[in-house]
């Protein structure tokens, strides 16, 4: 009897230990999400250069210490931060790089890359660059991927191949996202964010979040820290609608931000400091009056008017000036000339380049 007992108590003991394991692991791993808290510093080399975003388009520009790596027509050329002095990324003697006009040639140079205007993109994490290809040079055929390169341009390889449809692309942390157009039911395309990370299998990538709207187009990827910033677009009631997003990479969720109306326009986001800097326009165009600069954190909340900006083409923002770029037209034995005016966070016009 004393035995069975004591017995009984000891698998008892047992099973509550082996509940209370199984308890701690799982809250472990729920805290933990899909990564650690990445925090709001940014890290060079590892963060997304989202300074060198095209509202639209994809980075096409990745910076280290010493200089800057350029995708200029299917082309990655280096130019050195203190000379400026520009050269192409291929070491081939023999090669004739962006000047060779036999299309079978062409694909031999180191800094070919076949990736087109709009699906360009060139990124840097932990000293390789990230390209992305329609093209693999070793099978010689059309072959949408990612490839990495060294920064010398020497060594080169495919990290995972992506669908024809790919657009929007940005690299954080090790993370890649990039926008997939699906037009698997022949009516209206369906576009989805997707996640992969670098180094695992082409399998173990996911969806993370599909367009809410019909027929929607997302762009503009940017990451911060523990956020990833896109836009929304499309048509809704014969209505031309821009939402902006905020996904949170810990907790796996997106929310609306800058504005949940759906009457005005927010500028897609620009990163100063700890802040989102953007634009709201009334309507479904563009109004290049003089407009207000608002701000938010970075998860979007506490939002401000900040200054007043004179009205621009297209703008950038900083911590210190707001650069403004307008196309113009030269005298008539003149080709285009274009101007980039510098001004305060006042609104204040400091200084005028152009070229």
């Amino acid at each position: 009897m004393i035995l069975s007992s004591s017995t009984n108590m000891m698998n008892r003991t047992r099973f509550i230990k082996t509940i209370l394991l199984f308890v701690c692991i799982c809250l472990v791993c729920s805290s933990c999400g899909r990564e650690k808290d990445l925090g709001d510093d940014y890290i060079p080399g590892e963060d997304s250069q989202y300074m060198f975003h095209a509202q639209g388009l994809n980075t096409k520009i990745a910076a280290t210490e010493d200089g800057y790596y350029l995708l200029i027509h299917n082309y990655i050329f280096y130019a050195d931060k203190d000379t400026m002095k520009t050269t192409v990324l291929c070491n081939k003697p023999d090669c004739a790089h962006e000047k060779e006009m036999d299309p079978e040639k062409v694909l031999n140079c180191n800094a070919f890359m076949g990736s087109g205007f709009l699906h360009g993109f060139l990124s840097l994490y932990k000293d390789r660059l990230y390209v992305f290809s329609d093209y693999d040079n070793a099978q010689q055929k059309e072959l949408p991927q990612l490839v990495s390169i060294s920064l010398d341009g020497s060594n080169r390889q495919t990290e995972f191949l992506l669908p024809p449809e790919t657009m929007s692309m940005t690299l954080h942390r090790g993370y890649f996202y990039y926008v997939q157009m699906d037009f698997s039911d022949g009516s209206v395309a369906t576009s989805r964010i997707m996640l992969h990370k670098l180094g695992k299998s082409q399998t173990q990538e996911e969806c993370i979040y599909t367009s809410e709207l019909p027929d929607g187009k997302i762009q503009d990827l940017l990451c911060r820290g523990n956020q990833l910033y896109f836009e929304e677009y499309g048509e809704l009631e014969n209505m031309f609608v821009s939402r902006e997003f905020c996904y949170n990479i810990i907790s796996e969720k997106a929310k609306r931000i800058l504005s949940e109306d759906d009457l005005i326009r927010p500028g897609y986001p620009k990163i100063s400091s700890d802040r989102l800097y953007f634009e709201l326009f009334q309507g479904g165009n563009n109004d290049y009056t003089d407009f207000l600069y608002h701000s938010t954190d970075l998860q979007g909340n506490d939002m401000r008017e900040e200054f007043l900006a004179p009205s621009l083409d297209s703008s950038c923002l900083d911590q210190n000036y707001v650069y403004g770029c307008y196309p113009g037209t030269g005298p008539e034995d003149l080709p285009e000339i274009a101007r980039v005016d510098f001004y305060d966070h006042s609104g204040n016009l400091k200084d005028s380049v152009e070229f």
